[in-house]
């Protein structure tokens, strides 16, 4: 029973395995699709970041030569960059954006993986009839191979029968006919033993001696 139950997975698995390669492939899709989302927005936010710190060096640049109206925000955060004063603070300010940084990207992770697990969710719910009548229709065709083998061996099986019983009734004719053979020549070997005595002309007399007449 167990044999027959493995047989039985073995073969689901095998009708199974298209929509199941299809599922996974397309997992893979979507997961290295949200690999590359929150790549892109890790380089955009990078990118606007450097645009962000280059706006506000052009900006002091042209403040320096007076080609811009003064700044005070832009000038003290420039002055204290380059003196070096509140060093600190601008550490841990950029650990404080690194950190919202990676908790919005965390969120958009969750976010995502969310919304492609309820796809897939959805996607089984619906493939499940059609892999469900897959497998009825694997079954259906093995089962119909097993009966059309069981047929065959049962034919073949049937037919060397009848070529052995044929074989043993031609053995049986064989010796019928030469037996007969047999017998008939020697019924003609006696037949011309006794012609060719009555043409000699011998008499034999049973307990005496024979002689001519």
């Amino acid at each position: 029973m167990s044999a027959f139950r493995s047989i039985t997975m073995r073969s689901s698995f095998r009708a199974a395995s298209p929509a199941i390669r299809q599922a996974g492939a397309f997992r893979s899709f979507q997961s290295g699709r949200v690999l590359q989302v929150v790549k892109e927005n890790k380089e955009g936010n990078a990118e606007r970041a450097q645009e962000i710190e280059s706006a506000k060096q052009e900006e002091l640049k042209k403040q320096k030569q007076g080609k811009n109206e003064h700044n005070d925000k832009l000038a003290s955060e420039s002055e204290s960059a380059i003196r070096g004063e509140k060093h600190d603070k601008s550490i841990d300010q950029m650990q404080k954006e690194g950190a919202q940084a990676a908790q919005n990207e965390k969120k958009l992770t969750i976010h995502l993986l969310d919304r492609l697990e309820i796809w897939l969710t959805n996607l089984h719910a619906y493939l499940k009839p059609d892999l469900n009548a897959s497998i009825a229709r694997h079954n259906h065709h093995r089962a119909m191979q097993a009966a059309r083998t069981n047929a065959e061996l049962d034919y073949a099986r049937r037919w060397d029968e009848f070529r052995r019983n044929e074989a043993m009734q031609m053995a049986h004719i064989r010796g019928a006919v030469e037996h007969a053979r047999f017998e008939a020549r020697e019924a003609r070997a006696v037949r011309r033993a006794e012609e060719w005595i009555m043409g000699e002309g011998l008499v034999i007399r049973v307990g005496g001696c024979g002689g001519r007449g």
